[in-house]
């Protein structure tokens, strides 16, 4: 008999809203030759009837192992407890409806989902596990302190935590306490993981990303070093793909404008997920000063498909790679920092690129495929239940 998991999260594409994050759904369709999963999609209405009905389930749909809910809550900034509390009430009889007794519960946020799976295993009488995303935990931290208390309690509380990158798990330990158990770090499965070996190019670099968060993705950094090396590097240009809104185009174009790097920068839209590790191998280096990032998916893209990165520091896929020359971490706000690494990339790209190649060779970047992805999920799933 498969041992059953059901997940609370708030990032898995249901019939309520398609267009999520597929992080955790990669996570549940793999490991579904051994585990049974049932996946409580959860979609939060804020307004008038957030504040008015916390914890009132507006719309419920199921869709195979998917249970998709809509209820009502103020925004995450101000209050989840009482609308958590008051789903965790209702969920066992809808599992009961649904037949699906669970054996552990997995929370895919701390300061979200984490409220509701406690309540929930306490009233099941199960285990919860939690994964921290990083960029989310720690923003509504960040905004609400007051709530640390109640949030160590849970991170106690669960058997087990996972996260996706080291960084996280650092900050995770710094603000919430040591665990007595090993915190496992289980990196997101990317869409393609295909290795590609380096090719030397030119004085190329390119970056990816929704042009719709371009002040997160902090373009602006990157812009201003790519100023501050045309004059020693006279053949630099920079590739942004990605599609996005006509004022998000705008606001990137007026600062490329305002650099006078209307000759060195272009747009060239969105690149097909199945065609983007190709695109990246024709650069030089991968940059992308990311403000807030969980994961990043893009930077390990890049390092399987044969392209150095910069990527920000304390962000990201910090904390994977130490000391070496094809994963180099920034500042994210400093342009000056982040054209100096940048510079050495693109003299030194021959010798960086063998030093890449040679990496893939030894497998040092398999920890990221699918296959290795999966395995350790399975053992942090079977490990949380004994």
């Amino acid at each position: 008999m498969k041992t059953k998991v059901l997940h609370l999260t708030a990032d898995y594409p249901d019939v309520l809203q398609r267009a999520k994050t597929r992080a955790v759904e990669g996570l549940v369709e793999g490991t579904a030759d051994e585990f049974e999963h049932l996946v409580v999609s959860l979609n939060r209405k804020g307004g008038l009837a957030g504040l008015l009905k916390q914890g009132h389930v507006l719309q419920r749909r199921i869709d195979g192992s998917i249970m998709a809910i809509e209820y009502a809550a103020p925004p995450a900034s101000i209050a989840l407890t009482a609308p958590m509390r008051r789903l965790a009430v209702k969920l066992p009889r809808y599992l009961k409806d649904a037949n699906f007794k669970p054996d552990v519960i997995q929370a895919h946020k701390l300061t979200i989902e984490g409220l509701l799976a406690r309540e929930l295993a306490r009233l099941l009488g199960v285990p919860f596990v939690l994964t921290l995303q990083g960029n989310t935990d720690q923003k509504l931290l960040e905004r609400r302190p007051d709530r640390l208390p109640k949030m160590r309690r849970i991170w106690r509380d669960a058997k087990a935590v996972m996260v996706f990158a080291p960084w996280t798990a650092m900050w995770a330990s710094r603000r919430l306490g040591r665990r007595a158990n090993a915190i496992s770090i289980i990196p997101c499965i990317l869409p393609f993981d295909e290795v590609i070996a380096p090719a030397s190019c030119g004085h190329l670099v390119r970056t990816a990303f929704s042009l719709d968060f371009w002040r997160n993705k902090n373009i602006t950094t990157l812009l201003q070093a790519i100023a501050r090396l045309a004059p020693q590097l006279p053949t630099i240009r920079l590739e942004i793909a990605g599609g996005g809104s006509a004022t998000a185009q705008e606001a990137i174009n007026a600062q490329v404008r305002h650099l006078g790097l209307e000759h060195r920068v272009s747009m060239v839209g969105p690149i097909a997920s199945e065609a983007i590790q190709a695109w990246f191998n024709g650069a030089a280096a991968f940059a992308l000063p990311t403000r807030r990032e969980s994961f990043g998916m893009v930077f390990v893209e890049s390092l399987l498909a044969g392209t150095p990165v910069v990527y920000p520091r304390g962000r990201a896929i910090d904390g994977f790679f130490e000391h070496q020359s094809f994963a180099r971490d920034v500042s994210a706000y400093d342009p000056a920092e982040l054209a100096e690494v940048l510079g050495e990339m693109l003299t030194h790209q021959d010798e960086i690129k063998a030093e890449l190649a040679a990496a893939q060779q030894a497998g040092d970047l398999d920890l990221f495929r699918r296959r290795q992805v999966l395995d350790a999920y399975r053992q942090f799933l079977k490990e949380a239940c004994h």
